[in-house]
């Protein structure tokens, strides 16, 4: 699998070079507004630019997660990776796979540029030091202590990758689904993009119904773990749709 991982990430890296580039960008920018300038309000929007990038790279990610696999299905010269001598569980494992680990690389990225530029905003913005001082403090006397706040970050996290994986393993089954049935068809671009949009609808409505562990959370850790019944739900969709793409692909489906 390792050597599918390696191959994904050869076949995409002109986009993650886009990333990196549009990252490295609002750095610079940045970096100019403190080092050179030395303009906190500058700054500020040198940060803000960072923000709004690091949206638009995760947005990327779940894109290069679906579309090298819709255009392996469509691009005579693409899907050659479903004529090797792998199970197709493996080779959507592999996508899936590349997908997180894209994903660990921006987010981590993110995270040490993000605590780097916030260290050097609130050198130019002093004055403000106290107030995140005082946040904190207030954090604390609501009871939010340390293991608290970590329970939350990782209820929070584990929420975001269940969710995130969902959407991507149910777009990998609708396209597959549609590629099955309409095979050459031009119009299964639009039937696939309408029927991932109805399943996912669809999964969130009955995810909405199930039933939260806390009704009234006292803690952050119960507020984190309250809707472990949606995500477990979640999960088993993520399976389904593995499962139900592979077979697809086995038995279906003509490349």
């Amino acid at each position: 699998m390792l050597k599918l991982v390696k191959y994904e990430f050869r076949k995409n890296i002109y986009g993650i070079a886009v990333m990196a580039g549009i990252l490295a960008l609002a750095q610079i920018y940045f970096m100019y507004a403190y080092f050179i300038a030395s303009d906190r309000d500058k700054a500020t929007v040198g940060a803000m630019i960072l923000f709004f990038c690091a949206i638009i790279c995760f947005f990327m990610v779940f894109a290069f997660g679906i579309s090298t696999y819709s255009r392996e299905l469509t691009n005579r010269t693409s899907y050659l990776v479903f004529m090797t001598p792998n199970k197709a569980i493996k080779i959507i494992g592999s996508k899936l796979l590349f997908t997180f680990v894209n994903g660990i690389m921006v987010a981590v990225v993110l995270m040490l540029l993000g605590l780097w530029d916030l260290k050097l905003l609130l050198k130019l913005w002093g004055e403000e030091v106290s107030m995140i001082e005082m946040i904190f403090e207030m954090l604390r006397n609501f009871g939010f202590n340390a293991v608290e706040i970590a329970y939350s970050i990782v209820g929070s996290v584990f929420s975001f990758l269940v969710s995130f994986f969902m959407a991507v393993t149910l777009a990998y089954f609708c396209i597959t689904l549609t590629t099955t049935i309409l095979q050459n068809k031009k119009i299964k671009g639009l039937i696939s993009v309408v029927l991932y949009l109805a399943v996912i609808f669809i999964a969130n409505k009955i995810g909405d119904i199930l039933p939260v562990l806390y009704e009234q959370p006292s803690t952050m850790a119960q507020a984190s773990f309250s809707q472990l019944p949606r995500m477990l739900f979640f999960l088993i969709l993520i399976a389904s749709a593995v499962v139900g793409t592979s077979e697809l692909l086995e038995r279906k489906v003509s490349l």
